[in-house]
């Protein structure tokens, strides 16, 4: 089975798509876990030349909904940096501008 279809059927998971022309042109991804918790550990991506159009907006706040209704309080978020050497990326961006806060720059290590 996939990862995606493993994704798919589980139901503390959610994944949030944008479209265009029957084509996909973003996705989000949610997971809510135990005690209130919950992730948009999946990111939030749009294809290039769709930016600027507020689409990862409504993506990420659909996925932070979803959340919220299933009774999740604090909600983390990974975010890799590959290319934006300290900087925000544009994903970053998108989080602060809504509301959201950095409580670790720190790398993951293995």
């Amino acid at each position: 089975m996939s990862y995606v279809s493993e994704f798919l059927r589980d139901r503390k998971k959610r994944i949030f798509v944008a479209e265009e022309g029957g084509k996909i042109i973003g996705f989000s991804g949610a997971a809510k876990y135990n005690r209130g918790t919950g992730t948009i550990g999946y990111g939030v991506a749009v294809l290039p030349g769709f930016g600027k159009r507020g689409i990862g907006s409504i993506l990420l706040l659909a996925a932070l909904d979803w959340l919220k209704k299933s009774g999740v309080r604090f909600v983390t978020l990974e975010e890799e940096t590959f290319g934006f050497a300290n900087q925000d990326t544009p994903a970053m961006v998108l989080y602060k501008n809504l509301g959201g806060k950095v409580i670790s720059d720190q790398p993951v290590t293995k």
